[in-house]
């Protein structure tokens, strides 16, 4: 397949509520081989950039001129987020070509929280509703994604040392997450709330700031008997056991079985499956 976009400049990004619908990913596509996955996508972006042709030609042929981020608010950028986690090596070679346009969508769909480096954790802040750029850290660019993927056979060694770090910190305050500071006038009229993250909860986020990579390790160590992790897994799982009856173990057990038929969505293929290239900045 020919490249896409080759020697394209990263343009900030923006992820609006246009685009971010829960229900994108509610309907996983069948699995692939990779030579109808590889077909399936190219048929998709060709939808895609014929789409954003209708809606700005000059953008199409100048990408990274500047103006309205408009470029993921239309149903054929959805389609190409819905073929999923099987398809993201397919993602990060065409992102390893310069194209960034898939950028917030590969974000979306691994739901992994780009980091500059390990003291500065708000680039991209990924949530329920996709991916959300900070204001206070600089742009990612195509060769930060690269090097990410090339980076995931660590993905188990840094989780446990991550983990390691939460646990130690529960030790000391148990699940004492973030505090709230609620402030009012001489009336007793609230004026102001403030919620501030505890180490621990930092500690907590970082766990999640893994995505659907880190999904392997986080059940092992519910089958180890961690209950705490269960909203984690929740969430990088669109809500499997999410809102479960019974106990933490019955969820456990529940989420248990429900990974074992339903883990290969959110399986991401091997690093080796991607053919890279160094992405031009």
């Amino acid at each position: 397949m020919t490249r896409l976009g080759a020697g394209m400049t990263w343009l900030l990004l923006a992820v609006t509520c246009l685009c971010l619908s829960p229900s994108a990913r509610s309907q996983p596509p069948a699995r692939l081989g990779d030579s109808e996955l590889r077909i399936e996508f190219a048929k998709r972006w060709a939808a895609y950039v014929k789409r954003m042709t209708e809606i700005s030609p000059e953008r199409v042929l100048n990408p990274s001129s500047k103006g309205p981020r408009h470029f993921q608010r239309c149903e054929e950028y959805e389609r190409l987020i819905e073929l999923g986690p099987q398809a993201a090596h397919i993602f990060i070679e065409e992102i390893s070509a310069g194209e960034w346009r898939l950028m917030p969508a590969l974000v979306r769909i691994t739901k992994w929280k780009y980091e500059l480096d390990p003291e500065s954790r708000q680039a991209i802040v990924v949530t329920r509703r996709g991916a959300v750029p900070s204001s206070d850290a600089r742009s990612p660019e195509p060769n930060d994604f690269v090097q990410w993927w090339r980076s995931r056979p660590e993905t188990p060694v840094r989780f446990d040392r991550a983990y390691k770090d939460w646990k130690e910190l529960n030790r000391a305050r148990p699940m004492i997450l973030e505090t709230t500071q609620r402030i009012y006038d001489n009336q007793r009229k609230l004026i102001l709330t403030e919620t501030t993250k505890s180490d621990l909860g930092r500690a907590y986020d970082r766990l999640r700031e893994f995505g659907i990579d880190a999904l392997p390790v986080i059940v092992e160590k519910i089958k180890a008997g961690d209950h705490d992790l269960l909203p984690i897994f929740a969430e990088l799982t669109d809500g499997i056991g999410e809102g479960f009856g019974g106990t933490l173990a019955e969820r456990a057990e529940y989420v248990l079985r429900e990974w074992e038929m339903h883990s290969a969505r959110f399986l991401l293929p091997p690093v080796s499956a991607a053919k890279l290239k160094d992405a031009k900045r």
